[in-house]
């Protein structure tokens, strides 16, 4: 069982690296795009572009961009949601097929 043990280590390293790098995506989103998306239309905005144009700007950044933004990290939660269940019922898995196959090796045992 040494190798299985050494290979689920790895695989669970790979998925910790994995989860690393969407909740980077994730914190990316929410704190450049999100923050820039609002800062677009913030304070000082109105000084700078007025009219129509800028009215219809500032509210495809409201109700279009800033929502699919939310929406993306709301995708990349489900997805690191999704890969750490599949983590759990890796090392359940295993835990059930090690907890076997000690069963078969102690009934063999008293033969």
């Amino acid at each position: 069982m040494g190798m299985l043990d050494g290979i689920l280590k790895f695989v669970q390293k790979i998925v910790e690296s994995v989860k690393d790098v969407i909740t980077q995506q994730t914190n990316k989103v929410q704190n450049e795009i999100i923050n820039a998306l609002m800062s677009m239309i913030g304070g000082g905005f109105e000084e700078i572009w007025r009219g129509e144009d800028a009215d219809q700007f500032k509210e495809k950044i409201k109700n279009i961009a800033t929502p699919k933004a939310n929406d993306i990290v709301g995708i990349l939660g489900k997805v690191m949601g999704g890969i750490s269940q599949a983590g759990d019922i890796i090392q359940g898995a295993d835990k059930k097929a090690t907890q076997i196959v000690g069963d078969i090796a102690s009934e063999f045992s008293k033969i």
